[in-house]
């Protein structure tokens, strides 16, 4: 669970609060202005280090936000995808949901940011401690990160959705996009029907498709 409420709303981890307290009764305690030197000294380092982490943080959710979104796989399979997947131009995983075999063309800005990864780990995804992504720690920091840009009921799931969608603006069928994703023709329908904005750009396509055909 995400808390959002409390002092956690704003600052991610709970040594964080207590070390700002700590410092915060130092004075106090000892009466002294003398004391405000260490408890600034401590706040200044509290500070540094949350800006160390937040950009470490978008970074290592800008690679999971590119791979989800370049290959339309799940969460669960991202955070699990092995190295030994990747061979420079294709991605071969085995889905946890169905068993189904998917082989994806690696595109030129998800092979961009594979190829300048560390490879400090068995799997494509870690954590800023270099440890394999958990579900609930990936979820917690998309969550975070989302709440911090200002953007309101987007999970990481939905960028399975988001990638069929591009697929399909991009004038792939539903066959060509069920290849990629995994999912059935049927099911690619069914998302396309919940996430695909009826947009000007498509009504136009449409019609240039259809005078193309009576030439």
């Amino acid at each position: 669970m995400v808390v959002t409420r409390g002092p956690y709303a704003f600052v991610r981890h709970p040594g964080y609060v207590s070390g700002a307290i700590l410092a915060i009764g130092i004075v106090l305690a000892l009466g002294s202005l003398w004391a405000l030197l260490p408890a600034a000294l401590v706040g200044v380092v509290l500070v540094i280090r949350t800006n160390l982490e937040d950009a470490t943080l978008q970074r290592e959710l800008c690679q999971a936000l590119v791979l989800a979104i370049e290959t339309g796989q799940r969460q669960g399979d991202l955070i699990r995808c092995p190295w030994s997947a990747y061979d420079g131009q294709w991605i071969r995983l085995r889905q946890s949901k169905g068993g189904q075999r998917v082989q994806v063309p690696v595109t030129q800005d998800l092979k961009a940011i594979l190829d300048a990864m560390p490879r400090s780990s068995p799997v494509i995804l870690t954590s800023s401690a270099g440890r394999p992504w958990t579900s609930d720690g990936l979820r917690t920091s998309w969550h975070r990160a989302s709440r911090a840009a200002g953007i309101v009921d987007l999970t990481f799931q939905d960028l399975r959705g988001a990638a069929v969608t591009r697929l399909a603006e991009a004038g792939c069928t539903e066959a060509e996009i069920a290849s990629i994703t995994g999912h059935s023709i049927k099911s690619v329908g069914a998302i396309l029907d919940r996430y695909l904005a009826r947009t000007k750009g498509l009504a136009l396509s449409a019609i240039e498709k259809l005078e193309k055909s009576k030439r």
